[in-house]
């Protein structure tokens, strides 16, 4: 961007004066306050000239030229010739070898003169208390008419970065748009006094410090100003009342050491094959790399370097340092986009399907840290954690982590089984089974279905398999029981000889083969009148006639106990009551 302002042609005026040569002054009449060779110059209220040390803040008395008019600013031209603005707007050229000034141009006098300085392109800019600012080209003579600030300029007036700014009243400094006056920026600065003077200067009491703008205010303080963030901090005090300032600096490329660019080439994978260069901009005399911020080269090349992140030092002859931090990428190599896993079932493992690619021609794939092969499925996975790698020409790789899990199983919730009755063949079990995927049943070896109840059993133990599709199986052993064969105990009978009910006999179901082991019949005191043991039911001649002895009894209710063994060997006792009738 350039650094002179666009006139505003509001006015523009020509002042026709004698040409001039080019004003080339040296400084070899006054040696530099500093031992950077550059001069920073103020001016006070009796119009004294002073150099002041930017390095250790001391100022010294130089001369005071001989121009009866109030001083208000100063400012060197790139050449480094020094010139002097008065109030009343005088623009004087000082020889600083024989301190005599000489008057080179009068500004159109319509308000009192606060502050100059001049551009890289050695066109002075002025600011007055009316707000107006002007410019002048030295080489073509000519003033220029800018505008009107709308603000009352303090002093302060100086280009960092191609950037005007110009201090104004209230503790407020303007930021100038070159391509377009109007577009003005205002910032408020954090000071307590009005700023009276702006200039460049290095930015550290050392020689590492790089060119910044500073403010001189009414009360002796010099603050650095951050022109970004807008704050200032005092860096020291002069404890005199200084107006004007003229600062080589001004035309100064930043001198401080900083590392400018660099270069990097990626390494092959995970080999020393990286290598980086740096590029560094100021410093004074020769600049030493370091890697380690130890261990100092004069080459700017640093290679055989791995992946990773490394923090490189530089220094100069001064040992101003810098630093940065500066990443080593690995060439681009292959990549794992998806994992496929076959659960593994009870009865097998699993299987793992790896997709990936490569710009780096075919890929070998490798799992759990085993030998690579060319097929990137993997058979007979066990459950658990895997690492699955793929790997390119390059050696390059990428893992991705795959869990298999264990494979889904059933639960036996509940087994119901239901006995065979009078030694037939219809015993029955259910078995109820909670499962995520189905399940087929089997018993006793034969019977394969998918549900769990089986019908027609007899008694007995029976073996049932589940086996879930996912190949999980179980065996479990149910029993089914018998249960006794149903009898017939009738409640009355009539030992009357007409051959109908003439004793009181037990009948069983189905003719089913049952002994009776015992047969006893109560009187009505609990005597046992009665009895008879170990015969078979289908037997005739053991049964109670209703007699005892060769007596008939009387009709009444007669109690009894009767033990019956069925075909299982259990023994069932029934006990109740008869009635004779006769």
């Amino acid at each position: 961007m350039k650094d002179d302002l666009t006139p505003n042609m509001i006015g523009h005026v020509k002042i026709s004066i004698p040409v001039l040569k080019p004003l080339i002054f040296a400084l070899f009449g006054l040696l530099p306050f500093t031992s950077t060779g550059q001069s920073v110059l103020f001016t006070d209220q009796s119009n004294g000239i002073y150099e002041y040390n930017p390095l250790n803040c001391e100022t010294r008395s130089l001369y005071t030229p001989d121009i009866p008019e109030k001083f208000r600013d100063l400012t060197f031209d790139v050449a480094g010739n020094l010139y002097l603005l008065t109030l009343g707007g005088k623009l004087f050229v000082i020889d600083q070898q024989t301190k005599s000034a000489k008057l080179i141009h009068s500004f159109l006098n319509l308000q009192n003169f606060t502050g100059i300085c001049c551009s890289k392109s050695n066109i002075f800019y002025v600011t007055g208390s009316e707000g107006f600012v002007y410019n002048y080209d030295l080489l073509n003579q000519t003033e220029n008419y800018l505008g009107d600030l709308g603000f009352t300029p303090s002093g302060g007036i100086v280009f960092q970065d191609d950037r005007l700014f110009i201090s104004v009243l209230n503790k407020q400094i303007i930021e100038i748009d070159p391509a377009d006056f109007k577009l003005n920026k205002v910032h408020k600065l954090n000071v307590t006094q009005e700023i009276l003077s702006l200039f460049n200067a290095p930015s550290s009491r050392s020689n590492c410090g790089n060119i910044a703008v500073f403010a001189a205010t009414q009360d002796g303080n010099i603050l650095a100003l951050d022109l970004n963030q807008y704050s200032t901090k005092v860096f020291c005090n002069l404890k005199v009342f200084f107006g004007g300032s003229a600062s080589t600096y001004d035309f100064l490329a930043d001198p401080s050491l900083k590392i400018g660019t660099y270069e990097t080439e990626p390494s092959d994978c995970d080999q020393s094959t990286g290598k980086i260069v740096i590029h560094v901009t100021g410093g004074t005399g020769n600049i030493s790399y370091s890697a380690d911020g130890i261990h100092f080269q004069e080459d700017s090349l640093f290679n055989r370097l791995t992946p990773g992140r490394y923090s490189f030092f530089i220094k100069d002859k001064n040992n101003c340092p810098d630093s940065i931090l500066i990443q080593v990428v690995q060439k681009e190599g292959p990549s794992i986009h998806d994992v496929q896993v076959e659960p593994a079932g009870c009865a097998v493992n699993g299987k793992i399907s790896v997709s990936a690619s490569s710009v780096s021609g075919t890929l070998q794939y490798a799992l759990d840290h085993g030998l690579f092969q060319k097929d990137r499925v993997f058979e007979e996975v066990p459950v658990g954690k895997h690492i699955a790698t793929v790997k390119d020409n390059n050696g390059c790789t990428d893992t991705m982590e795959v869990i298999l899990q264990k494979p889904e199983t059933f639960k036996i919730e509940e087994v119901i089984s239901l006995p065979s009755t009078c030694d037939l063949k219809n015993g029955r079990i259910k078995i109820v089974v909670r499962s995520k995927q189905s399940v087929r049943y089997t018993l006793d070896g034969q019977s394969d279905q998918v549900n769990g109840e089986f019908s027609g059993l007899e008694q007995g133990w029976h073996q049932v398999s589940i086996q879930s599709e996912n190949g999980c199986f179980k065996d479990t052993s149910i029993a089914v029981g018998i249960a006794p064969c149903p009898v017939f105990i009738p409640n009355v009978f009539t030992p009357n000889q007409d051959n109908k009910n003439e004793t009181f006999q037990v009948f069983s179901a189905n003719g089913q083969d049952i002994q009776v082991k015992s047969y006893k019949v109560f009187g009505r005191w609990g005597q046992i009148i009665y009895q008879a043991k170990d015969f078979p039911i289908q037997s005739l001649g053991f049964w109670w006639d209703g007699t005892q002895g060769s007596h008939y009894l009387e009709s009444r209710v007669y109690g009894y106990e009767i033990d019956l063994e069925f075909a299982n060997k259990i023994i069932q006792t029934y006990r109740g009551t008869i009635t004779l009738i006769k």
